[in-house]
């Protein structure tokens, strides 16, 4: 919700549904009810009815500092609990992400901002009896920008079994696509796979399937082999194999293509996008599945 004149003022606002079905706003998420960026917000319930919050702050930014990530837990009868820092210093505007573990605990991941410009993937761990760890770090891409991309990472979480999904330029300025698993709810990611075809434009998704396969989706430009000159939605299975590249729907290649979004179903996923048109259209595909 805007709350100032400025491009990037505004909060995150919520609202509570009451018994007879209709919403009533509650105010803002966090303590912090100045100008400036609070935003890409995260939301997920928990077993016991709570729901665990995560955003991008920017109350520190008024002052010179830099883009905090903070979380906040919302009881079930609708009050706040505390508003808790887990990052003092963030890149300033690539969306959050958490997923639920089969033990109730929580990852949380976000493009981390190094004291030299260093925008490398960070994750954190909730658990209900110790909070927040300290934000520790599963790959070093060595990614330095003095600026956001605006490309954040992904998790999905499958029980204990956990994939995240990132976007990096990397030490050498070559753009990439990862894929790290773990089998131990994130205590320790193998090695990562990358997954685009070479000019990935990042704006990825990632999501487990019914029956175990996990797919992840991305952004791809100058795909002369099947959209000459232009980019595409892609998508590809990563587990239990490594399938190929799919092109589901040619793009723009512009900032106005977005993020699509993909959703594990039963037996494969569907995949939600937005076409750069006017009027704007959601569109959807159905991915690795029977046809209906």
């Amino acid at each position: 919700q805007k709350v100032a004149a400025d491009t990037y003022d505004y909060h995150v606002v919520w609202a509570r549904r009451g018994a007879d079905g209709t919403y009533e706003e509650r105010g803002a998420l966090h303590d912090d009810e100045g100008a400036g960026e609070h935003g890409f917000c995260s939301w997920l319930t928990l077993p016991d009815g709570r729901q665990l919050t995560l955003w991008l702050d920017g109350r520190a930014t008024r002052e010179g500092g830099p883009m905090q990530v903070r979380s906040r837990l919302v009881e079930a009868d609708g009050s706040l609990g505390p508003d808790l820092l887990v990052d003092e210093r963030a890149c300033d505007c690539c969306p959050t992400t958490l997923c639920l573990l089969g033990d109730g605990s929580v990852l949380a991941a976000w493009r981390d901002r190094g004291e030299d410009e260093v925008r490398d993937i960070a994750l954190a761990r909730w658990t209900a009896d110790g909070g927040w760890t300290a934000p520790f770090s599963v790959h070093e891409d060595g990614w330095r920008i003095p600026g956001c991309p605006v490309n954040g990472p992904v998790l999905a979480c499958n029980g204990d079994r956990v994939a995240l999904a990132w976007f990096t330029l990397g030490q050498d300025e070559a753009p990439r696509i990862w894929v790290a698993m773990s089998e131990d709810g994130g205590e320790a990611f193998g090695e990562p796979l990358r997954v685009d075809g070479g000019s990935a434009l990042g704006q990825l998704d990632l999501a487990w399937s019914g029956e175990g396969r996990l797919a992840v989706s991305w952004h791809e430009d100058s795909l002369e082999d099947t959209v000459p000159g232009g980019a595409a939605w892609r998508a590809r299975v990563v587990h239990p194999v490594l399938g190929d590249p799919v092109d589901v729907a040619a793009t723009s290649g512009g900032r106005g293509d977005g993020r699509a979004r993909l959703l594990g179903l039963d037996e494969g996923w569907v995949l939600v996008w937005s076409e750069d048109a006017v009027p704007r259209t959601l569109t959807a595909a159905l991915l690795g599945a029977p046809a209906p």
